[in-house]
């Protein structure tokens, strides 16, 4: 499976991304997480650290799960998430 992080503003040229991920345009970054249990038993945790190019007042960031393999999910009405983050300096946990 893999997770893919899709951002409103462009991302700046330089990341440094987890060995799982890669930058595959401006706005986007693919991270693998490989298979996942079917019971849920096996917590993911993915840390991404993105920088933007600008200092945007805010920044809409989608999260979305993209199946392969042969994989299905019984349940697609949670595999996109989008999510307003404004510029508070906080970090943001999804």
């Amino acid at each position: 499976m893999t997770v893919r992080v899709r951002t409103s503003v462009a991302l700046a040229a330089r990341q440094e991304l987890p060995r799982s991920c890669l930058q595959s345009d401006r706005w986007t970054v693919l991270c693998r997480t490989g298979a996942l249990h079917a019971d849920g038993a096996e917590e993911r945790r993915l840390a991404l650290d993105l920088r933007l190019v600008g200092r945007p007042d805010e920044v809409v960031v989608r999260v979305d799960t993209l199946w392969n393999g042969g994989a299905t999910d019984r349940n697609p009405a949670n595999n996109d998430h989008e999510v307003l983050a404004p510029a508070t300096g906080d970090e943001y946990v999804f």
